[in-house]
């Protein structure tokens, strides 16, 4: 099948010089001897199973977390399977199960930053200015937005979650705005655009933990690079001596999370929650820490269990989990620090903002767990100020102060941020 070639331009880039003419994009090159030796992304998160074929090699590998990706790599995701990728420039594009792309040449689309060729499947992306993306049946250049593609052979699906989009074949071209959608067929012109409801939750797939967003920064040793590949080696050989050292274990897997090393400090939480199963304050200790890096691993479901077990938990009558009153009653603490119960209800906390529920995250960060059913009660902004002035865990302060700030409630966000100013910082 001959394919002709779409072309898709922000609209917002005609008011800077730009141009969505015929020539505003060049054909797609496989790649170049000078790029292949630059990576151009790595794998920043990885839920699944996925592959990769190099463009210098014949054989089809496992894709692993933090992998380089080189021009001309075809990365694939398989059944159940999510992935993000992270480009230098530090554009985000996110691989739904069952999809296929190709990483472009940065120069393959005359001066503009050529990311990756979308051989099928579906993909969300935050894009930069001047980035560029390809189907079999499209191409869009952007000035910087948040899309989602869908491409078949014959079909590519324009989703705008952000921003506009000029869209358009040799057949027809529409402008596609925030929460629109538009369809460009084989042979026809771009369908007119649709409003769509929750465009953003159309990509609820892609779990995101943007800090640009949600300010939050978990470590356990250091964010000092030099300092966690250090300790990182001592750890490892410590661990190598006394394997059946439960704490030795979790000290490991703590460097190993701010190594930004997921799945291994997962591992190694495991195996000292093993090694340690009859110690409980151990356990409410390791489920904070699997909590933390299941988080990470945007796998949010089970974060929140793991934070639920770090709090205590029955059985309830429909067979699900029940928090212990016990559970939420604040514990006796120095000032400045953190315990796991604080920890955890910090952790359910930003589960709830991260589900966009900042009233359900202040009933977290205050000890009382949102009920499953109705509406969240509303806290109101003097109670909440009051709360912040007594709490000296940062962790629920950090989170208290967000999710006042989501809801709204800028005394409470206030007063919260200051007693955490107060604090003595761990960061280092």
């Amino acid at each position: 099948m001959k394919f002709q070639t779409l072309r898709i331009c922000l609209s917002a880039s005609l008011l800077l010089g730009g141009t969505c003419g015929p020539h505003a994009f060049a054909a797609p090159k496989t790649g170049v001897a000078s790029s292949r030796q630059t990576p151009l992304a790595t794998v920043q998160t990885l839920l699944g199973a996925a592959t990769i074929r190099s463009a210098n090699a014949n054989a089809v590998q496992a894709l692993r977390l933090r992998r380089a990706l080189y021009v001309g790599d075809i990365v694939a995701t398989g059944a159940k399977t999510k992935l993000t990728l992270l480009f230098q420039d530090g554009a985000q594009v996110r691989l739904r199960e069952n999809t296929a792309v190709q990483i472009q040449s940065p120069s393959a689309a005359r001066g503009q930053a050529n990311l990756l060729r979308v051989l099928g499947g579906e993909i969300w992306a935050r894009l930069r200015p001047g980035n560029v993306l390809e189907t079999r049946t499209a191409a869009l250049g952007v000035l910087g937005t948040e899309i989602r593609l869908a491409a078949t052979d014959d079909t590519s699906t324009l989703t705008v979650i952000e921003g506009a989009v000029d869209f358009h074949n040799n057949f027809g071209a529409v402008t596609v705005s925030a929460s629109q959608q538009s369809v460009a067929r084989q042979g026809q012109a771009p369908t007119q655009p649709l409003a769509i409801e929750n465009a953003g939750f159309t990509v609820s797939w892609s779990f995101d933990l943007d800090r640009a967003v949600l300010p939050r920064e978990q470590f356990y040793v250091s964010l000092n690079r030099q300092t966690v590949e250090s300790e990182l080696q001592k750890r490892r050989t410590l661990a190598a001596r006394e394997p059946r050292d439960a704490n030795i274990k979790r000290d490991l897997g703590d460097v190993l999370f701010d190594a930004r090393n997921f799945e291994d400090a997962l591992l190694q939480y495991t195996e000292a929650e093993t090694l340690a199963s009859n110690d409980p304050n151990f356990q409410n200790e390791l489920q904070v820490r699997r909590g933390n890096v299941l988080l990470e691993l945007q796998r949010p479901d089970d974060a929140r269990a793991a934070f639920a077990l770090a709090l205590g938990t029955l059985p309830s009558q429909n067979g699900g989990a029940q928090l212990t009153t016990a559970a939420l009653e604040p514990l006796a603490t120095t000032t400045g620090a953190n315990t796991p119960q604080d920890e955890a209800r910090a952790g359910l906390a930003w589960l709830e903002l991260f589900n966009n529920r900042p009233q359900a995250a202040l009933k977290w960060a205050d000890g009382v767990a949102p009920s499953s059913g109705g509406a969240t009660p509303v806290i109101h902004d003097t109670a909440l100020a009051k709360e912040a002035t007594t709490t000296t865990s940062p962790e629920l302060l950090l989170a208290r102060g967000v999710s006042a700030l989501r809801a709204g409630q800028n005394e409470a966000a206030t007063e919260s941020l200051r007693s955490l100013s107060q604090m003595p910082s761990r960061w280092r």
